[in-house]
């Protein structure tokens, strides 16, 4: 038997079996899921904005050190180059992705590990262990929801009051998931009192019944990025996020997703390595390793960095070029469908942006 984020290690990132160790990946065409980068450049054009904007609030340094986890094949790395940000003479680009695969799909856009010389470079690393010691800004897009966390169930019977009502009885205790790694079935553990009562203090109306999500692994992640800008620097996440408490009103599902094919996959536990297993980020849980200085939705985090002006210049563009309309007016065309999606409050536009050590004001 696994706790629920030994089996989720297994299932996303076993070496030869793992989802992300073999086929899964972002993307419109042969991806299992979408991510903000992978609908279009106009994403890595804000990026490069913020870039400038941080490296240009830190006084215009002659390096700038950005570390991108969950970079994938480089999709985010690829438009924010494209975008030719005012700091690239001054950027030192790194890339952390733990897939073989779509690390060695890195260097088929991006002169990857290419040294010396005037200019944005780019760096890939399989690990944060080969990563320079400090950086000026982290970055990850929809990385939170990929680390495994451990899942918990309270339990425990209801009897009925001298009046007939139902009342829970004091014996409803918590109790921790474990999986059999052969048939996806599903136990549960008790706990110690210790760990009943930081849970109790992360949902303390939880009915038996309900389960809720520890996300320790996010929560050390978050503290060695914010270890690797200091106390100048900045860490930014961007995800699907809520409260603990939150999640504890809500099914399991939908908290707990899986994706394969660009579809909703199966059961948590179901067939291992072949689908996406995320989870809504416990913004509480991070507040416990720093609170925050930016908490807002995608679609402000993107309105803040000029959004809607580029959606302008492209229709401009387009209408311009109409007649006779060339590579470069069919990609400003294509900026408003994709501001549509990065911006819809149901979809991507509805990701939080936080922010450690940094805001665009």
């Amino acid at each position: 038997m696994l706790r629920f984020d030994e089996f989720m290690e297994r299932a996303l990132y076993e070496q030869e079996t793992g989802f992300f160790a073999t086929s899964g990946q972002a993307g419109a065409a042969r991806g299992d899921f979408i991510t903000s980068p992978e609908v279009g450049p106009l994403f890595g054009v804000l990026v490069a904005e913020y870039l400038d904007r941080c490296w240009e609030r830190a006084g215009c340094p002659p390096t700038f050190t950005v570390v991108e986890f969950a970079a994938g094949r480089g999709a985010l790395a690829i438009s924010v180059r494209a975008a030719a940000p005012r700091c690239a003479a001054a950027l030192r680009y790194h890339l952390v992705e733990v897939s073989p695969s779509l690390r060695a799909r890195q260097a088929e856009h991006l002169p990857v590990d290419h040294g010396g010389g005037a200019g944005l470079h780019f760096f890939s690393h399989a690990g944060a262990e080969t990563l320079p010691q400090q950086a000026d800004l982290v970055f990850a897009n929809e990385l939170l929801d990929n680390i495994p966390f451990r899942l918990f169930e309270r339990s425990g019977e209801r009897d009925s009051g001298t009046r007939g009502e139902e009342t829970e009885v004091a014996r409803a205790e918590w109790r921790e998931v474990w999986v059999n790694p052969d048939d996806g079935r599903e136990t549960l553990e008790r706990v110690d009192r210790t760990l009943a009562e930081r849970l109790d203090r992360l949902a303390p109306e939880a009915s038996p019944g309900t389960r809720i999500p520890l996300q320790e692994r996010a929560g050390e992640w978050l503290r060695r990025a914010l270890d690797l800008v200091g106390p100048d620097g900045t860490v930014t996440v961007v995800d699907y996020a809520r409260t603990t408490a939150e999640m504890a009103a809500l099914h399991q599902n939908e908290w707990v997703r899986t994706y394969r094919g660009h579809s909703r996959g199966g059961a948590p536990t179901e067939a291992p390595g072949t689908q996406d297993i995320t989870v809504d980020v416990a913004i509480d849980q991070l507040e416990a390793v720093g609170g925050p200085s930016v908490n807002q939705s995608q679609s402000e985090w993107l309105a803040e960095l000029g959004i809607a002006g580029l959606v302008d210049e492209g229709r401009r563009v387009w209408q311009a070029s109409a007649a006779a309309p060339d590579l470069f007016a069919i990609r400003a065309r294509s900026r408003v469908a994709e501001a549509e999606a990065l911006t819809d409050p149901s979809g991507l536009g509805g990701f939080r942006v936080l922010s450690w050590g940094g805001s665009l004001e």
